[in-house]
């Protein structure tokens, strides 16, 4: 996957304004560059989870709908890059190639994985 620089950077500010929730945003792009980010609204009322308004994202794929949807991003606060559970449980049944977790702590740190079947498996993640 390749993330262009500025969008990394806003998804960055994003999961720092919204720290300690978790922040999310779907990711556009063509081929496996990711040229657009679609920031949403986390509406859980609990902080390490996210939950999503199907109505708002139903809004962006139709507002997007001239891009591909590449991947899904969340932070998580106060927790390692990686999938959890949950992560993974959700993941089931999309088709969305990319899933994008950002952590901040210690440091930020942006990690890529592709979940299928309820495997996990890392994706390498380029700057452009």
């Amino acid at each position: 996957m390749i993330l262009r620089s500025e969008i990394g950077y806003s998804l960055l500010e994003y999961s720092l304004k919204e720290a300690p929730r978790e922040a999310v945003a779907l990711l556009w792009g063509h081929g496996e560059t990711i040229t657009a980010v679609r920031i949403l609204t986390n509406i859980s009322k609990e902080e390490g989870v996210f939950e999503l308004d199907e109505e708002e994202v139903e809004g962006a794929v139709r507002e997007y709908q001239n891009l591909t949807l590449l991947g899904f991003f969340h932070s998580h606060p106060t927790d390692i890059p990686a999938p959890s559970v949950q992560d993974i449980d959700g993941a089931e049944g999309t088709r969305i190639p990319f899933h994008v977790i950002l952590s901040l702590k210690p440091r930020p740190c942006f990690r890529c994985w592709r979940i299928f079947g309820g495997q996990v498996y890392p994706e390498r993640v380029d700057w452009e």
